[in-house]
């Protein structure tokens, strides 16, 4: 299991539910739970996934997974949801 991060810092950080880029899926788990959905888009390798998830303060929000690491995030601009155009989050 990738899940141990080795910092103090790390762990407050996913107890207060924040994500960051190279966290490990287990990880974005443990910060946020589950997702809403998990998307495999049809002309991408089955190792890239979209996880929505839906927060009082972000609204929706996509994280992109590549090979079981959090490579970005954001969410749909005009209630566009599938224009590819993202917000990053603060």
């Amino acid at each position: 299991m990738r899940f141990l991060p080795r910092s103090a810092t790390h762990w407050k950080a996913i107890v207060r539910g924040d994500i960051w880029v190279g966290m490990t899926e287990e990880m974005v788990l443990a910060s946020l739970g589950e997702p809403r959905s998990v998307e495999i888009p049809d002309d991408e390798s089955p190792s890239y996934e979209e996880w929505t998830y839906f927060t009082a303060r972000y609204g929706r929000e996509i994280l992109y997974v590549e090979e079981g690491i959090l490579t970005s995030w954001g969410t749909p601009k005009s209630g566009c949801t599938t224009c590819g155009i993202r917000e990053p989050r603060p």
